[in-house]
């Protein structure tokens, strides 16, 4: 009994030191991080609308670790892409914080950091970024995406279009500043009036009068009667007396059609 009670009490030491080791780490891990890492927790609660609070690591070990809203500690390896670039993002701006404050301010050069990104968490991204530039940091973003370009032109950014680089070297051109370019609705075409062709309203074939034929003349004669209804149902206006309902015809065309038969038959 003597032997188990020592065992007892040695158990209950260890524990209790093991205990206190752990209270001290785990306030010494939350609450004596590195002025960068403290930063960093700023930056990405605000690019992820406060969905992940701090980043940290342990006091032993290099591992990165992310506490999100509910208290959940992830591994940086655990996260989405766009989430580990967020948080890259914000070390980034952390990193030239704490420089600044020793008196060395550094640019910041990114080339396309936000093509992972969703439309929301790129737009929070961008409004940042011009925030943190408007504290005297001066960035440097490039991106060959226009839906990258538009939002940081919406928020007044200075965006300019590089020159490919042949031009650069054979012509010196240089940078010029973005403009949108609205886009010029043609004109409606123009109808073009299109003539109807020609109808021939004299008959073809001429009476030849030495040699007269009876029977011929009568087929002409309807063909040319013919003719003249064709003519008449398409170019001559037909009115329609209201108490009789027959037509009543222009003397114009009467006497046209007048003149041409005792021309053909001539």
């Amino acid at each position: 009994d003597a032997e188990l009670e020592k065992r007892l009490h040695d158990w209950q030491r260890l524990t209790t030191s093991s205990y206190m080791l752990d209270s001290i780490r785990e306030g010494y891990e939350s609450k004596r991080q590195p002025e960068t890492l403290k930063e960093a927790s700023h930056y990405l609660e605000q690019l992820t609308d406060g969905h992940y609070k701090r980043i940290w690591t342990r006091l032993v070990g290099e591992e990165l670790l992310v506490d999100n809203n509910e208290s959940e500690t992830i591994t940086v390896d655990k996260l989405s892409r766009g989430t580990r670039e967020a948080v890259y993002l914000s070390l980034r701006l952390a990193l030239v914080t704490v420089y600044a404050r020793r008196g060395a301010v550094i640019p910041l050069v990114f080339d396309d950091i936000l093509v992972n990104f969703d439309a929301k968490r790129m737009r929070t991204a961008a409004k940042l970024l011009m925030d943190f530039s408007k504290q005297g940091y001066q960035l440097l973003m490039f991106t060959c995406h226009d839906h990258v370009r538009d939002v940081f032109h919406a928020l007044e950014a200075d965006v300019r279009v590089l020159p490919h680089h042949r031009d650069v070297v054979e012509n010196g051109a240089i940078p010029i500043r973005y403009q949108v370019t609205i886009p010029v609705k043609p004109a409606a075409p123009v109808p073009v009036p299109v003539a109807l062709p020609a109808i021939e309203t004299r008959s073809r074939i001429d009476l030849v009068p030495e040699q007269h034929d009876s029977e011929l003349e009568y087929e002409l004669s309807a063909v040319l009667s013919d003719q003249k209804e064709q003519f008449r149902l398409r170019h001559e206006a037909v009115y329609v007396e209201r108490s009789t309902g027959h037509d009543l015809e222009l003397a114009r065309a009467t006497d046209y059609w007048s003149n041409r038969s005792t021309r053909h038959t001539a």
